[in-house]
């Protein structure tokens, strides 16, 4: 889903099992100042930047190999942010809403995306797509000024070229974080259809927004 949290790369959103290197830089035995489960993804307000929780990461290793094997069956992307570094530049937010977030991002990475572009490349979940992750269904509003639908588009075509099953529902005139029973119903679907073992054909039709009154 969207990038409140430091999300977990895709290569473990999306079910590899042995993307060790990875999982090392966002999951350790504690982030800086403790207090933390190394099974849950860092969260920005947890360390003074992703740069630093990294660097700190990388030669903090122990734990993460012991960690149980958890191989995702199914993900719902729902109206998620899939490349920090999106092109062109309105792929990635809004004018009004660009400034608000850089300075987030900016917090996030320790430096601008232009500065930062080999860890925000490595955060990117686009970066981890392959061949044999799990089935993946998207949700995404074309209205979105926040994460523009553009990146639901460039995360279909990924997952298409990886030959990897998935979904992608346009939601007609929908914003950022929209709340659609048709929507949860269709994810619902989907995770019985990969969860459950239950037939259920998914149907990827447009979902519109109602009109305003």
């Amino acid at each position: 889903t969207g990038v409140q949290t430091c999300a977990l790369p895709i290569s473990i959103a999306l079910g590899h099992d042995a993307d060790l290197e990875v999982l090392q830089q966002f999951i350790g035995p504690e982030p800086p100042g403790g207090g933390r489960s190394p099974r849950r993804p860092l969260q920005a307000s947890n360390a003074t930047s992703l740069a630093q929780y990294i660097q700190w990461a990388s030669t903090a290793v122990v734990g993460a190999a012991s960690m149980p094997a958890s191989r995702v069956q199914a993900v719902a992307n729902l109206y998620g942010r899939i490349n920090f570094l999106a092109e062109p530049e309105s792929a990635r937010a809004a004018p009004d809403q660009a400034v608000a977030l850089n300075q987030r991002l900016r917090q996030l990475f320790g430096g601008t995306l232009d500065e930062k572009r080999d860890l925000a490349r490595m955060a990117s979940p686009i970066t981890h797509v392959s061949a044999g992750d799990a089935p993946v269904i998207t949700l995404h509003g074309t209205a979105d000024a926040l994460v523009p639908i553009a990146q639901a588009e460039e995360l279909d075509a990924g997952l298409h070229r990886a030959g990897v099953e998935h979904r992608f529902i346009r939601m007609i005139g929908f914003g950022h974080g929209f709340q659609n029973a048709e929507g949860n119903r269709r994810v619902r679907e989907f995770f019985d259809r990969h969860l459950r073992g239950i037939a259920a054909e998914v149907s990827v039709a447009p979902i519109v927004a109602p009109a305003k009154k």
